[in-house]
């Protein structure tokens, strides 16, 4: 016998949603549509005095999450590209002879690679502090686990504050 269906309104729209069992006949608090639909969340990186860049695109189901959970993504992506590319080696203003790097062998770079809940405990103590602020569709996110609805034109701008120098 197929589950019944409960409608659930999501971003905007309406869509039926199969009801959880664990909930005792209520539809869940995390909004699933049903099929999954997913949407790629854009976010912007801005320092106040420097250009605004693009940061990653993230992939989330269409309905609501928290900004908990959009810094745990965001973070975990990162770490895990950080982790699986090259080291980059900067401006190197003297170059050893050929004939040093011939004996002493290839200089290699090695970094350790970083933990990925390491980095997301900091970057959540970070927005705790408020040396990170997180502006959702241009609204300010003051609590890590208040609902943010995700649409397919939502925007998370992260903007990194900088403590003043001096006085």
């Amino acid at each position: 016998m197929a589950r019944p269906n409960v409608w659930q309104p999501v971003a905007d729209c309406w869509v039926s949603q199969p009801l959880d069992p664990t909930y005792e006949g209520r539809a869940s608090p995390r909004i699933r549509p049903w099929p999954f639909m997913s949407v790629v969340l854009k976010t912007v990186d801005q320092v106040l005095g420097s250009p605004i860049t693009e940061g990653p695109r993230l992939s989330f189901e269409v309905g609501r999450i928290t900004a908990r959970e959009l810094v745990r993504e965001r973070v975990r992506l990162e770490v895990e590209r950080y982790n699986s590319s090259e080291p980059q080696r900067g401006l190197v203003l003297v170059e050893p002879a050929k004939e040093e790097c011939e004996l002493n062998g290839a200089r290699s770079v090695k970094r350790r690679p970083l933990d990925a809940e390491r980095q997301i405990a900091v970057a959540l103590e970070a927005m705790r502090r408020g040396r990170v602020v997180i502006l959702f569709n241009g609204v300010q996110v003051s609590d890590l686990d208040a609902p943010l609805v995700v649409t397919p034109i939502s925007e998370a701008r992260f903007l990194k504050l900088v403590p003043l120098v001096g006085g």
